[in-house]
């Protein structure tokens, strides 16, 4: 049993103004609490006009037959801000539930104003939804097979500062396209307890708290299959981060990852210029098996990724586990670093890790620890024309990094770049190079060179040090010969560090 809306005169023919009979119609589901049903057709809605208001324990369903069904905004309708289709709140105490079902919703960007500044019209959107506070919230909102196409600004905008007072929010099989003007198809600006989302096809889908949520339990986000065309943007708040599992993530021209717990497996991430391309202020969180895909510019005669991915401000336990960092150009050298950690002081308050990683072997260099707390470097396949890792340190920035196994048979360059060394505390372990990295490292002064707390760097040469053949490296190396010689020195370890000789020390002689 459902309300037909055109039982109370609407017309659904895409000319006629079916605001008023839609309200009607509104009216008759909220007090019969009966589905409210649009057959195949076109409602014109006249904006600021239909305000839904769930009394406790209330629901509405506003069910069509698929994208056949369509609400569309009247033209030349919407010149200002807050110039909404639909506002849905509550009163009086916790509603049920707001269900949108098989509709397509057409905000008609194309046939209204544009506005003066691209933000002035930013709460115009399709849906506001909002509870009415922390006596009355909406306990459920459901969007399923939800088509949306041509937005003035968001679709379904879940409004707040620290809350949105709606418990649990479900989106499934939703689509929006044709979107040419800012914000978002799905926006979330204040808390939700729960928000699950799978199966979304849309240009923009952003999480981006205005404060901390205030619930009782952190808010929690579960994606699957999200494919973002512009832009991806999930923003939690430093005092209380988001708890998110996501998967099958797709954003191709951009992103904002920031104030998260959790993690995001098997996704893809567009940087993209001049926009944030940023993963800051993690707790706990790991990316596992991601793409990192990085725009490129020109300098010069050169391609380069700039800073690439960028990490900075305040990140603990922040893990990427599994990923790829490419280059999105068919160049044969690219310039710039493809992961930077940026500066900050504190050492307690950044623990990045970067392990099983791999990196794009047309880059010139791969990552930036650029005066950047604590960082271990495990098992990753580096590349790296001129250096693979840039190593910088102050006394007011420290740096302290691990670099435990790895395969560098790809770096033609250097291993370190040493940008400056007063404060570089460096590990390494289960590290055996090529011979071409035996002088280990590269610097701007000659003098930099870091403090090697461990040094389980193992060389393999096919020659044994002599007066006439020189090896380069940093004390505690340890120096093999490929094939050894009976009754002869077979292993060295260096008691100095030289970036082209070494003073080699004989701790193993091979035996029949």
């Amino acid at each position: 049993m459902w309300i037909d809306v055109k039982t109370y005169g609407a017309k659904g023919d895409g000319v006629t103004d079916d605001t008023q009979a839609i309200q009607t119609a509104l009216t008759a589901a909220l007090n019969l609490q009966i589905p409210l049903f649009f057959p195949a057709g076109t409602y014109i809605i006249e904006p600021n006009r239909l305000e839904v208001i769930l009394g406790a324990g209330k629901s509405l369903v506003m069910q069509g037959i698929g994208p056949f069904s369509v609400i569309k905004r009247k033209a030349n309708s919407t010149a200002a801000d807050w110039r909404w289709l639909f506002s849905i709140t509550s009163a009086g105490g916790d509603a049920d539930s707001f269900v949108v079902a098989n509709l397509k919703i057409d905000s008609n960007a194309r046939a209204n104003p544009l506005p003066p500044d691209p933000y002035d019209y930013e709460h115009s959107t399709d849906f506001y939804i909002r509870g009415g506070g922390p006596s009355s919230y909406i306990n459920y909102v459901a969007l399923q097979q939800v088509w949306c196409t041509d937005g003035v600004a968001d679709h379904f905008y879940f409004a707040g500062e620290k809350n949105c007072y709606v418990r649990t929010v479900q989106i499934t099989d939703f689509y929006s396209d044709n979107r040419k003007r800012t914000r978002s198809d799905i926006t979330v600006t204040g808390g939700l307890e729960r928000l699950n989302a799978a199966n979304v096809a849309c240009d923009r889908f952003e999480v981006e708290l205005n404060q901390g949520y205030d619930g009782a339990t952190p808010m929690f986000v579960n994606l699957t299959n999200i494919s973002c065309r512009q832009q991806l943007d999930l923003e939690g708040d430093l005092s209380s981060p988001m708890v998110v599992q996501g998967s099958h993530l797709v954003s191709l021209a951009s992103f904002s990852l920031t104030g998260m717990t959790g993690c995001i497996s098997s996704s893809v991430f567009y940087t993209a210029p001049e926009q944030k391309n940023r993963v800051n202020f993690m707790k706990n969180m790991t990316f596992s098996n991601c793409r990192w895909v990085l725009h490129t510019t020109t300098q010069g005669s050169t391609k380069t990724v700039g800073t690439g991915l960028t990490v900075d401000y305040s990140d603990v336990g922040l893990v990427f586990d599994g990923c790829s960092f490419e280059a999105n150009d068919t160049a044969t050298s690219i310039g710039g670093y493809a992961l930077s950690l940026e500066p900050w002081e504190v050492l307690a308050e950044r623990q990045v890790t970067v392990r099983n990683c791999s990196f794009d072997p047309r880059l010139t260099q791969n990552i930036s620890l650029n005066r950047c707390g604590n960082v271990s470097l495990i098992n990753n396949r580096y590349s790296g024309s001129d250096h693979a890792i840039m190593l910088y340190g102050t006394g007011t920035y420290p740096l302290v990094v691990t670099v435990d196994g790895g395969d560098f048979s790809q770096v033609t360059g250097k291993m370190f770049y040493h940008k400056s060394s007063d404060k570089i505390t460096l590990s390494m372990k289960n590290l055996p190079v090529p011979v071409s990295l035996t002088s280990g490292y590269k610097s701007e002064n000659s003098s930099f060179t870091p403090i090697v707390s461990i040094n389980e760097r193992v060389v393999y040469v096919a020659t044994a040090p002599s007066a006439s053949v020189k090896y380069g490296g940093i004390k505690g190396d340890t120096l093999r010969l490929i094939t050894p010689v009976n009754n002869q020195p077979c292993e060295w370890i260096a008691t100095t560090t030289n970036k082209t000789a070494c003073t080699w020390l004989v701790t193993k002689t091979a035996k029949s």
